[in-house]
């Protein structure tokens, strides 16, 4: 998910990242992690008519402005695949890897024809459950926190992880408490809310494309905080199971919502997975041994170099400028923008 939603704030915060992005093309240490690092891209739906949960999450971007970033991205990186990551043995400067996640129908639609218009290798990390029609599991749950009125409290009395996202927290046990003590989901206007995603059949239409490969996302898009041990296995293992029967199956795994308690990281090594991915917002400095990467999200926002620049050096400024410094530019656009 993103970082907030639009307020009176968007303009004046647009423009200042903006503004920093144009800066940052004169720090030579971002110069030099650029070159010297491995750029992960994240993507999530293209699409012309996203879905409510896409647009409220900012996972959707139009075909238009996927392009713009695709052309961004060429012109500034080296673009490799999974095959690459996995020899180890060389990578060129300014490498970056572009992934998708989750298994949005435009992923299928407009990004891939685009990737294979211009030979960009991209690897795609999907939730099974949800290809064979299951609902996706966030748009469950951010569904129910949005139309259950009395579900942020029901969550706040049955857990104590992140009580200001109700919906980060529902876990597989706690959905069947729900229903058990509250009624059946309105799963109809859970599939109306949550926008397009991918068939079996768009899937399988480009297994076996020589740019196209498939990572693992668990079998639905479980938050992994919430999981035990046996269950995270048993998700990831289902997953890995049905990617292994595909030509484009990789064991690359990337945690949903990009969160994760420490001990998973080891954890899902074990259990078969061959490189984690994980939120982060900065660029890798590579090792040829590396197999845990940060991935920087792109997203609708991101409509320009300068906002694309902003978003690969995000972490950079960080550094320069510690004590929450992407929330002290939020707070000075909100007072600009006139918001309270």
């Amino acid at each position: 998910m993103s970082d907030g939603t639009r307020n009176n704030a968007s303009v004046p915060l647009k423009t200042l990242r903006a503004c920093l992005g144009s800066v940052s093309r004169f720090l030579p240490q971002a110069r030099s992690e650029k070159k010297q690092g491995l750029t992960v891209f994240l993507f999530h739906s293209v699409t012309k008519k996203p879905g409510s949960f896409e647009q409220e999450g900012r996972l959707a971007v139009t075909p238009e402005i996927f392009k713009m970033q695709l052309e961004w991205i060429l012109k500034n990186y080296h673009p490799v695949g999974p095959p690459d990551l996995e020899s180890a043995s060389y990578l060129p400067s300014d490498a970056c890897l572009i992934t998708f996640d989750d298994g949005w129908s435009g992923t299928f639609e407009h990004a891939f024809p685009l990737l294979e218009k211009y030979s960009v290798p991209a690897l795609s990390f999907l939730n099974m459950e949800p290809l064979e029609g299951k609902p996706l599991w966030a748009a469950v749950a951010f569904w129910l926190q949005k139309a259950e009125a009395k579900f942020a409290s029901w969550m706040e009395a049955r857990t104590v992880w992140n009580k200001s996202q109700p919906a980060l927290s529902l876990s597989p046990s706690l959905l069947k408490s729900w229903e058990k003590e509250m009624g059946p989901v309105d799963w109809e206007a859970v599939a109306d809310y949550q926008g397009s995603f991918a068939t079996l059949q768009q899937m399988r239409a480009w297994d076996g494309h020589p740019l196209i490969f498939y990572g693992n996302h668990l079998y639905n898009h479980w938050n992994a905080v919430t999981l035990s041990n046996e269950e995270l296995k048993n998700a990831f293992i289902r997953n890995q199971q049905e990617l292994d029967q595909l030509r484009s199956g990789t064991r690359h795994f990337a945690f949903p919502f990009g969160t994760y308690l420490p001990h998973q990281l080891s954890f899902l090594f074990q259990c078969g997975a061959s490189h984690v991915y994980v939120s982060g917002g900065y660029v890798n400095r590579l090792k040829t041994t590396e197999r845990i990467f940060g991935r920087i999200n792109i997203g609708p926002w991101d409509d320009s170099p300068s906002l694309l620049r902003w978003e690969t050096t995000r972490a950079h400024w960080e550094q320069l400028f510690p004590l929450g410094f992407s929330e002290k530019v939020r707070t000075f656009a909100k007072r600009i923008g006139g918001a309270p």
